[in-house]
């Protein structure tokens, strides 16, 4: 499989990007499909200039903006999915190296978040997947394991920032998790009624600046549905039903202080009309 996008932007910067993909994937009789790609994509500026208030309100914060200028990645990927008796057992790995990877960064004390890029960036993960065929005539299970880290280098080059970066080297991002784990099922109960959960574990955000990260952390949602004829339906979904509270992010440079949503109930009611 191979592809080529031309793209061209124009405001306060003018970008062009070139930007190819290719990909293979190769099915081993006994040992399942192995597959690879290269990417490489083109993310236009998120604004291109911001004025009034908040830029005075900026210089008094001791920020000054920079035009923002596109992100550029570059992607590699392989992966190795292997069937087991109707189940689907899935690795990857990726490395996402980036040029002005966009961020965003709190404006002062303000509730302000404002996109900026960085200079060099790199997202490095391993993931592994795995779903079930549908056991019992009534249940599918799944989970999705990654390890990642998220880093980022250089000057800052765009956006409204004072923020001095370390003079060599790589620096963590907000987004630094390391271990996310989500499992769940799907069971299909008697009377057109259907039930899912989801736990989720994480090993913590980045504390402050790092090195350190953040206590880990599980949540668990829920779902409950019923299937009304043949195109209304009814669905009842609970999110974090323990009411777990924690900080996704504490006096980052980048992100400021985050908590985690308490519980989150919600009713849904969907027709599908004939088209």
């Amino acid at each position: 499989m191979t592809g080529v996008r031309f793209e061209r932007f124009s405001g306060i910067l003018n970008e062009h990007s070139t930007s190819p993909r290719l990909g293979a994937a190769i099915n081993v009789p006994y040992l399942g499909v192995f597959r690879g790609s290269y990417s490489r994509y083109y993310q236009h500026p998120q604004v291109s200039t911001i004025s009034g208030p908040i830029i005075e309100f900026a210089a008094h914060q001791g920020f000054t903006f920079l035009p923002i200028p596109g992100e550029r990645d570059e992607i590699w990927e392989v992966g190795w999915a292997i069937p087991i008796h109707g189940w689907t057992l899935d690795f990857d790995r990726f490395h996402n190296r980036t040029r002005n990877a966009v961020d965003h960064d709190v404006l002062g004390n303000s509730s302000l978040l404002l996109p900026l890029t960085i200079e060099r960036g790199r997202v490095r993960a391993y993931e592994s997947t795995l779903r079930s065929p549908q056991l019992f005539n009534r249940l599918r299970l799944h989970y999705s394991l990654s390890y990642m880290t998220a880093q980022g280098a250089g000057k800052i080059t765009g956006g409204l920032t004072n923020f001095q970066p370390p003079k060599e080297g790589f620096f963590l991002l907000d987004h630094d998790q390391r271990v996310t784990l989500a499992a769940g099922s799907e069971l299909s109960l008697p009377g057109r009624l259907w039930l899912s959960d989801t736990v989720i574990y994480g090993s913590g955000f980045l504390r402050g600046d790092g090195p350190h990260h953040m206590p880990h952390h599980t949540t668990l949602d829920l779902a409950l549905g019923k299937n009304i004829g043949e195109n209304l339906s009814l669905k009842l979904t609970a999110l974090n039903v323990t009411n777990n509270l924690f900080l996704t992010g504490i006096d980052n440079s980048f992100a400021g202080t985050h908590y985690y949503a308490p519980r989150e109930i919600s009713v849904q009611l969907r027709y599908r009309f004939h088209y």
